[in-house]
């Protein structure tokens, strides 16, 4: 490659940097420990798949279906809370005083 070439392709990158977004660069510095935190976790659940008998997948599966199954007990448990609260208010507000 000539030496203008190599100018241009120097110059080209540098303008590229300079016109990067700034917002976009604020939101990609406020999302970096939270995308960091993400990997992390990530990783960490298939090193604890990887400890299993079965197969990555066949581990992964199975604790997205006992996660399932616990989101849909507490979510029970709410709306029962949530009933029973209702319930109260409105026998007191039925109820003379």
């Amino acid at each position: 490659m000539s030496k203008a070439g190599l100018w241009f392709k120097m110059l080209a990158s540098v303008d590229e940097k300079q016109r990067y977004n700034p917002e976009l660069q604020k939101r990609s510095l406020e999302n970096r420990e939270q995308k960091q935190q993400d990997f992390e976790n990530f990783v960490n659940k298939l090193k604890e798949y990887s400890k299993s008998d079965k197969p990555i997948w066949a581990a992964a599966a199975e604790d997205e279906a006992r996660i399932k199954v616990n989101n849909a007990e507490e979510q029970r448990r709410i709306a029962a809370e949530i009933q029973k609260r209702r319930d109260e208010i409105k026998r007191h507000s039925i109820s003379p005083e």
